[in-house]
Order: C-alpha cells, then sequence, then structure tokens
C-alpha cells in the first residue's frame, strides 16, 4: 500500500474515533445527570412511576453507546474503502 495512503487513513482513524469517543463522554455525562434527577425523584415518587420516567436505564445507555460506536466504525469503514479509490502523493 502506499505510504501516503496509509498515512491519510491512518490519521481519519485516529480522528474519528477521537470524534466518537467524545460522543460517548457526552452519553456518559446525559446519564450522570439522569441518574442524579432519578435519585431525587426517587425520594419524593413512588418507584414504579420513577421507573417509568427513566429516559436512560442501563439498557438504554448500552444501546447508545453501542449505536455511537457502529456508526464511528462504519465511518471508519466507509472513508478507508473511498480512499481506496484514490492514488494519492504528498507534495515536498
Amino acid at each position: 500500500m502506499e505510504p501516503e495512503k496509509e498515512l491519510l487513513k491512518q490519521q481519519n482513524r485516529r480522528l474519528t474515533t477521537a470524534l466518537f469517543k467524545s460522543f460517548l463522554g457526552i452519553l456518559q455525562e446525559i446519564q450522570q445527570k439522569n441518574l442524579a434527577i432519578i435519585s431525587n425523584l426517587s425520594k419524593q415518587f413512588p418507584p414504579d412511576f420513577v421507573n417509568k420516567i427513566n429516559i436512560m436505564d442501563f439498557a438504554e445507555y448500552s444501546r447508545l453507546r453501542k449505536r455511537i460506536l457502529d456508526e464511528g466504525n462504519d465511518i471508519i469503514r466507509e472513508s478507508e474503502t473511498l480512499l481506496d479509490s484514490f492514488d494519492i502523493t504528498i507534495k515536498k
């Protein structure tokens, strides 16, 4: 493989991975805020009600986390496939 193309693929992979890691961080912040809200509500309302309004239980958090990772990996694969269509040289 051309070293220029490999360098471009590595940089793309690194930047895309950094982007979806930041999305995971945001998701974790949302989950923590949700847990704090649910904790406060559980002191005032019955557990059944609190469970019904909990928008970020573990199952939902896991589903969204998997979706972020899957989408990020799909983007990496698609962009690498696209890069394979080009001949790339770096100006010196």
